[in-house]
């Protein structure tokens, strides 16, 4: 399929009044700008019932990636394109999809793999290393804050013995791999 040439924001406003009235509220108080914070979220499209699952993307998924924000060239409004496929859909229709929110225990757990690693970890990571916590430690965040000391030393200690024998593991595989 041929990619879609898209018309400048400067062309778009020298068009007849006629034509920029078809979504003329939307389009007047709505740039382009106002849309780029957006790139590189998940998103979905909405849908009507409010209540019904949200429609698929062309790519057949009901979650995309925004890849850039263009001019729709038949709307002559706002519109999306995504990674996942080379459609484009009005910015209006679209929905963000929320990113976890950061909670106090996340943010603990944050800590704890930058002293283990030092690198940055996103919320979904801190979530998969607070799950794979023993409940009796998960126990400890609950019942003392998990800003407590306890809680971070029996965290520390748990996530660096399973840190260690992941780098064990792979080192081994490698060793593995040279021999064969």
């Amino acid at each position: 399929m041929s990619k879609v040439e898209w018309i400048d924001m400067s062309n778009v406003k020298k068009l007849p009044k006629s034509v920029r009235k078809v979504r003329n509220h939307f389009f007047e108080t709505a740039q382009l700008e106002d849309f780029r914070p957006n790139i590189g979220k998940k998103c979905h499209k909405t849908s009507r019932p409010v209540t019904s699952q949200p429609k698929n993307f062309k790519s057949g998924s009901k979650i995309n990636t925004i890849k850039d924000v263009v001019i729709h060239p038949i709307l002559w409004e706002p519109a999306y394109t995504f990674e996942e496929d080379d459609s484009y859909v009005a910015c209006r229709t679209i929905e963000i999809v929320d990113e976890p929110q950061w909670t106090p225990i996340l943010e603990s757990i944050h800590d704890v793999l930058v002293e283990i690693e030092n690198r940055t970890y996103s919320t979904k990571e801190c979530e998969v290393a607070y799950n794979s916590l023993p409940d009796n430690i998960k126990g400890i965040a609950v019942r003392w804050c998990a800003n407590d000391t306890v809680f971070r030393d029996e965290a520390f200690a748990f996530l660096k013995k399973k840190h260690e024998k992941t780098i064990v593991f792979d080192i081994e595989c490698i060793n593995l791999k040279e021999k064969l």
